[in-house]
């Protein structure tokens, strides 16, 4: 009976013990967190010990998150060195490390902390963000524009990413390399679809952006929501019109998305694709749509929020007859003429 209660006993202590660990995490969104929660099961898994290096860098690296939330910057910083003794090869590491070097007033080693993470991940836009403002608050104005500039011109598929693509946007008008001009935007909202189940996100997303780019100072935001393949044909037809005499151009669309042999499609919420032959008749090509922001004069971006599994892929069927489905995410782009196309997830991925 011993041996049973004792058992019991140390199996409660353990599920107690991964259940406290399982407090110490990586989270995207650190002020929503419970951080000082996370400080505390953070410092038990530390203090435990006997973890593998990984499981460590990563114990360390999650409280000097969480440290950094709760601006005990000195105490981050000690953490992250921690965990890159254990990873030193952790673009991220130098990346927070440097954010709280920042918020300490140590810009100079903050700007080396973001040199390595950026030499370690050249891709790691954030990186590019928390140097700019680095820069530009030591007055190192031409290489704070210079890093401003990738921000934009690199994907932003994070919360984080694009709130740093706003600001840099709007730094770089502040610094005068982009001068207010006139801004026109276009946002399609499709989430009513006539033949598939409704989506509930679009028209809210496109609501809260074209509120953001009225703030930003878009002086013409065309919005439309639930539009079906003549009344999207027609609002880009005329946006397109309207974007060769602006200086900044952008069109957001949330919805559905597709691509077929390589070729991106937006799907109006009338479309039926019974047959893969059809989406050139039914869908908007992406391409088409980067050519209708190409006129502007200085910024011309395409920002992609789109549902892209393909709720027709099970009855597509080829001319032949044969079944085929389509791929669920789009296809990478390689725009020219200077577009920027923006997507909510990586190629390929679905929402």
């Amino acid at each position: 009976m011993r041996v049973l209660l004792a058992l019991c006993l140390l199996v409660t202590l353990v599920e107690f013990a991964r259940a406290q660990g399982d407090d110490c995490q990586l989270v995207e969104d650190r002020r929503q967190a419970d951080n000082g929660r996370i400080v505390q099961a953070c410092t038990r898994l530390i203090e435990q010990g006997g973890g593998n290096k990984e499981a460590m860098a990563q114990a360390y690296h999650a409280r000097g998150n969480a440290k950094h939330a709760l601006k005990r910057y000195d105490e981050a910083i000690a953490d992250y060195g921690l965990a890159l003794a254990l990873r030193p090869g952790a673009a991220t590491l130098y990346y927070d490390r440097a954010n709280s070097l920042k918020e300490k007033g140590d810009a100079v080693a903050a700007i080396a902390d973001f040199d390595q993470a950026l030499a370690l991940n050249p891709n790691l836009g954030l990186a590019y963000f928390g140097r700019a403002e680095a820069l530009a608050n030591r007055g190192e104005r031409d290489r704070a524009i210079r890093d401003y500039e990738k921000v934009i011109a690199l994907p932003a598929t994070t919360r984080r990413e694009q709130r740093a693509l706003q600001v840099s946007l709007q730094k770089l008008t502040q610094l005068g390399v982009m001068s207010l001009g006139k801004r026109i935007a276009l946002v399609i909202g499709n989430g009513k679809y006539q033949d598939q189940a409704a989506l509930p996100n679009p028209s809210n997303d496109a609501q809260a952006m074209a509120s953001k780019l009225r703030q930003l100072g878009f002086q013409d935001v065309a919005e439309h929501y639930d539009l079906d393949l003549r009344a999207m044909s027609d609002a880009i037809k005329g946006f397109g019109d309207r974007a060769a005499e602006a200086d900044w151009a952008l069109i957001y669309y949330a919805g559905h998305g597709i691509e077929v042999a390589g070729v991106n499609y937006l799907l109006p919420i009338d479309v039926k694709l019974a047959r893969e032959t059809h989406v050139q008749d039914e869908a908007i090509s992406l391409d088409r749509v980067l050519s209708k922001v190409g006129g502007a004069r200085k910024l011309r971006l395409v920002i992609l929020d789109a549902c892209r599994n393909n709720p027709f892929s099970l009855r597509m069927v080829r001319s032949g007859g044969a079944m085929r489905s389509a791929a669920g995410g789009l296809a990478d782009v390689e725009p020219s003429g200077g577009v920027l196309v923006i997507y909510s997830a990586k190629h390929g991925a679905r929402r």
